[in-house]
């Protein structure tokens, strides 16, 4: 006979807590939800301490053991998909492959049979292997030892490893680098992370020797000039050398303006109240054209303007005067006209100026990642970015990949970029960096000024998403279109009409007008600004991450409706300063609960749990700053590295997943999301049944490698911490499989506590339904949060067959 004891045994567990307990947790969450209710505030400083009495830290989570996310066992690279168990990897023209490439360059592919970077830890420490990339499924480029061990063989041999093989170099070029090489004008190089600090010098040498006009190099990044009649021959030297883990071809920079429109001034600009928050202690960086450092609205808070990453060595914004725009509407002080005041007055600025004041061209000298590193020591946690690639439209680049790998290296700077002008050309135009997972991608919407539309909509010229991989981009939208604001006085060419009074020494104005997306993220990152201001200063998270920050305006964004959120046109809304630190139902003011820095392992997951008044409707974001996503995968493959899932779930047992969407909010039965690190709960007030009850919210980790998060909540809620007893795969587990009639044998059975507080005690009762037998029954002590009992019986089948 064969016991499937796994899936045919059950085990039910019994659990009791008196009515007064429940009674009296209900009555708690009533009373704490009436006093919700508050008189008007009109002071903002009264508004501002109102805010941070709402705001709490979340309560401590319980860690449980989750199901990881189902393995497809297809490796995704952009010269094709295949699963190694089934056949051979793609094909590329002859001159990109090399038989025995493993020999020269060391690279290997290994799969895993799930995504568990725990285990690709071990086999790196184990073997001396060195992580280049994540490729999809399970899958990471790795680069053997010089010494030549282990053998492709031994790994293929560890437990938990499902394959592991060479690769071909072409597999590391874009597939356009295949077919006509010619055709790209510029390309951008990614060396591999173990080229040594005096590498990247000689890289750049030998790529001028293969055939580059001229080549720069760091440690993120490679770009190369290209003639046509040299590219194909430079492009295969690329493809065979082991100091190379991608190329693709790349574009020139460009800024994001759009339009200009003649208006006097811009009401509502920030479209929320200030709260008294005026970037106070924040730096912000922005890169740009250059800075009129002598701008009255700018006095004595110009840190420093930086050229080592532009074009030429001047600050001066000496051609459209964008530079300046930007830098005075994130944090002009508004001295040369109050009506023209930035939206952190009180910010300080470390400029970097990329234009070339000759030619007015827009560049930058080295990677995004070295500017920023740069911006980070200079103390700067905002980081301003109105400009992207002008072309590459919707792709993970190698700048988005730059990005990206900063944020993960260094959690505390939030790069904000803007996703382009190009509404009219369709889909999936968003401009790179803007792609990028760890950053908040802008894009424009209304402002209501004069001889614009109406106030509340995505402005026509906003790029829209997604990005070519399928995630929600923008991730926001804010007011760009009619922006007055700062005139560079040596700007020769202004990119708008002049705006408001006051007048440099030249007699032209002070301020300008424009409009693009370029102008939305300079407002947007204002806000952000004063959200991190509030979060350090009132909530007390001294060095809030980039994921919390992110967190938090999504979670306040305005939904502007037709289509709803999240949608292509405004991602998750409305950048809303109001709605972020004081989220209200009416006259009731939520309470906001913030998690940062929590770490998980894949397989594993943390819960929390609330007394909840659904009546009110509630908001729940969870962000995480991914890992740089894969070099080699294909443009429509996700770049997400570790999956993280959100769960909330109901008094009844109903389960809501992250970013399961329907006009505009939360609907039940649909997938966990497998592409976003972003995931959003949404429920309406009145939607569900009034009356406060126990809710679980669950981060849970599918699948990759250690992650840490950032979690908000906004809702009429108390942490109301509960057990939460459930078995678990491996929770019955006979000593045979496959006894014999009356053979003795053990059975041991185990279950875990999941939830946040203490069980009382309780029984445990075991059945072989199929002869309608108790097994076992038990009861047992009180089971801490978190902890696993278990126990063992001993037990003759007097039947065949299977058991259920």
């Amino acid at each position: 006979m064969r016991l499937r004891a796994s899936l045919m045994l059950v085990l039910f567990l019994l659990v009791s807590a008196p009515l007064s307990a429940l009674a009296q947790s209900n009555d708690e969450s009533v009373q704490h939800t009436e006093g919700h209710s508050e008189a008007a505030v009109v002071d903002e400083a009264d508004r501002l301490a109102l805010a941070a009495s709402h705001w709490n830290m979340m309560p401590n989570a319980t860690e449980i053991a989750v199901e990881w996310a189902a393995s497809t066992g297809v490796v995704r690279l952009a010269a094709g998909s295949f699963d190694p168990l089934l056949g051979e990897g793609p094909e590329v023209p002859e001159a990109f492959t090399r038989s025995h490439d493993l020999a020269h360059t060391g690279m290997a592919l290994i799969q895993l049979e799930r995504a568990d970077g725990d285990l690709l830890e071990t086999l790196v420490k184990q073997h001396d292997l060195t992580v280049l990339d994540v490729v999809h499924d399970e899958g990471w480029l790795v680069r053997l030892p010089a010494h030549g061990q282990p053998s492709l063989t031994e790994l293929r041999a560890e437990d938990g490893v499902r394959w592991a093989g060479q690769l071909q170099p072409g597999w590391r070029l874009a597939p356009d680098l295949l077919t006509q090489p010619s055709g790209a004008k510029a390309l951008a190089v990614i060396p591999t992370p173990d080229l040594g600090v005096g590498g990247y010098g000689t890289l750049a040498a030998d790529i001028v020797q293969f055939g580059a006009v001229e080549a720069s190099c760091d440690a993120w990044m490679c770009r190369a000039v290209v003639e046509p009649s040299n590219a194909r021959t430079l492009v295969q030297h690329l493809a065979h050398d082991g100091r190379v883990l991608w190329t693709e071809p790349t574009s020139e920079l460009r800024v994001h303006n759009a339009l200009a429109w003649t208006i006097a001034g811009v009401q509502g600009v920030t479209n929320n109240a200030t709260f008294t928050l005026d970037g106070s202690g924040e730096m912000i960086a922005v890169a740009d054209t250059g800075l009129d450092q002598n701008h009255p609205d700018l006095t004595g808070r110009v840190a420093a303007t930086n050229t080592q990453f532009g074009l030429d060595p001047s600050p001066a914004d000496t051609n459209s005067g964008h530079g300046t725009h930007i830098a005075v509407s994130v944090l002009g002080d508004g001295t040369g006209d109050a009506s023209a005041r930035g939206v952190a007055p009180a910010a300080n600025l470390v400029m970097y100026a990329l234009e070339h004041d000759p030619t007015g061209t827009f560049g930058r000298i080295g990677s995004i990642y070295d500017m920023l590193r740069d911006a980070e020591q200079m103390t700067a946690r905002i980081s301003v970015n109105a400009w992207g690639l002008n072309g590459n439209y919707g792709q993970y680049t190698a700048d988005a990949r730059s990005v990206d790998t900063f944020v993960h290296d260094r959690k505390d700077l939030t790069p904000i970029f803007s996703v382009g002008d190009r509404g009219s050309f369709g889909a999936s135009q968003v401009s790179s960096p803007a792609t990028g997972k760890n950053v908040i991608a802008i894009g424009a919407s209304t402002t209501g000024a004069t001889g614009t539309p109406a106030l509340g909509s995505v402005v026509n010229f906003s790029s829209l998403g997604p990005s070519a991989d399928g995630r929600i981009k923008p991730d926001l939208v804010a007011p760009g279109m009619g922006v007055c604001s700062g005139l560079a006085e040596e700007a020769q060419n202004p990119a708008g009409p002049s705006c408001l009074s006051g007048s440099h020494a030249d007699g032209n104005s002070y301020y300008m007008t424009l409009s693009g997306t370029s102008q939305a993220t300079a407002v947007a990152s204002g806000v952000a600004g004063l959200t991190r201001e509030f979060i350090r200063e009132q909530v007390g998270v001294s060095s809030p991450s980039s994921a919390l920050v992110k967190a938090a305006m999504i979670n306040g964004a305005r939904d502007l409706g037709a289509p709803d959120v999240p949608n292509a046109a405004e991602g998750w809304g409305e950048v809303n300063l109001e709605r972020t630190v004081l989220p209200m139902d009416g006259s009731t003011a939520l309470d906001t609960f913030v998690d940062d820095k929590k770490v998980l392992s894949p397989g594993f997951g943390l819960l929390y749990s609330f007394t909840l008044d659904p009546s009110h409707g509630f908001d729940v974001t969870l962000a995480w700053i991914d890992e740089a996503g894969s070099a080699l995968a294909p443009q429509s493959e996700a770049r997400l590295v570790n999956n993280l899932d959100l769960v909330l779930v109901g008094p009844d047992g109903t389960e809501w997943l992250g970013n399961d969407f329907s006009n505009g909010f939360t609907k039940t039965g649909g997938t966990a999301d497998d592409i976003n690190n972003v995931e959003r709960l949404r429920v309406a007030p009145g939607v569900l049944p009034s009356g406060s009850a126990n809710y679980i919210l669950k981060v849970l980790h599918r699948g990759g490698t250690q992650q840490d998060f950032a979690l908000i909540m906004s809702a009429v809620a108390s942490p109301t911490p509960q057990s939460d007893l459930a078995v678990f795969d491996g929770s019955i587990l006979p000593s045979s499989e496959n006894p014999l009639k009356n053979d003795l044998i053990s059975i041991r059975i185990a279950w875990v506590n999941q939830g946040t507080s203490t069980t009382p005690s309780f029984d445990v009762l075991l059945e072989d339904l199929t002869t309608q037998t108790v097994l076992a029954t038990a009861t047992r002590p009180a089971l801490a949060p978190g902890a696993i009992d278990s126990t063992t019986i001993f037990h003759q089948f007097a039947t065949t067959g299977l058991h259920q």
